[in-house]
């Protein structure tokens, strides 16, 4: 962070004196002292699709990008700028391009499940659809037409609540009735948070693996 002066012949503490310039004839001891210029740096820092891009001007001193904002990244935590996204070094001495280092922790249907309360299904035709069992973990009220396996994981009036696929009158009147009783639509929640664990790994693979003849 320093650009290299040369080397200082110490008369006082403010009366420096140049090596070049000490008399070749000079005897004694003679002290000296190296000369630094402390430089400012800019680095463009690369949020790496965060909201934060920008330049920040530096003063390297005793510490890297100290006044560097930090950027911020939907579902990622920041862990600092780097040289390179990946195999980067963190840099102290040079003009570079930083690019945050960022590490996932969510996705995102995680977070829209979290926004809502109650999660619409209104298929003709469907299996055994995984975004009920999502809809039922993240703790949403399940309004589902009554298709293929849905019955099987949603029982109406208990863990959700379902209606024939062809009546969207029904599909209106079981929307305002959750909205309208928020107690009983919260103990279908509950119960719905609860059975929803049977469909775990760890609850059906032993199943599967006897219906496929697999041994674990």
């Amino acid at each position: 962070g320093f650009t290299w002066n040369g080397w200082d012949k110490i008369i006082d503490a403010n009366n420096k004196v140049r090596i070049s310039e000490i008399p070749l004839h000079s005897s004694g001891d003679i002290t000296l002292r190296a000369s630094f210029t402390a430089v400012d740096y800019t680095v463009t820092l690369n949020s790496n699709g965060g909201d934060r891009d920008g330049i920040a001007h530096v003063h390297f001193t005793d510490k890297v990008l100290s006044s560097a904002t930090e950027p911020t990244k939907y579902g990622y935590k920041v862990t600092g700028y780097y040289t390179a996204a990946t195999d980067g070094i963190l840099v102290a001495n040079a003009d570079r391009t930083l690019v945050a280092s960022v590490e996932g922790y969510t996705d995102e249907s995680g977070y829209w499940l979290n926004q809502a309360d109650i999660m619409l299904s209104a298929p003709i035709v469907d299996n055994m659809p995984v975004s009920v069992l999502e809809a039922m973990n993240a703790g949403l009220l399940v309004i589902s037409s009554r298709v293929g396996g849905v019955p099987y994981m949603i029982k109406n009036g208990n863990n959700g609540l379902l209606f024939d696929s062809d009546d969207s009158d029904k599909l209106a009147e079981l929307m305002l009735w959750a909205i309208e009783n928020q107690t009983l639509s919260k103990a279908m929640i509950q119960k719905a948070k609860k059975d929803v664990n049977h469909y775990r790994w760890e609850g059906i693979k032993e199943q599967l693996y006897t219906v496929y003849g697999i041994h674990s």
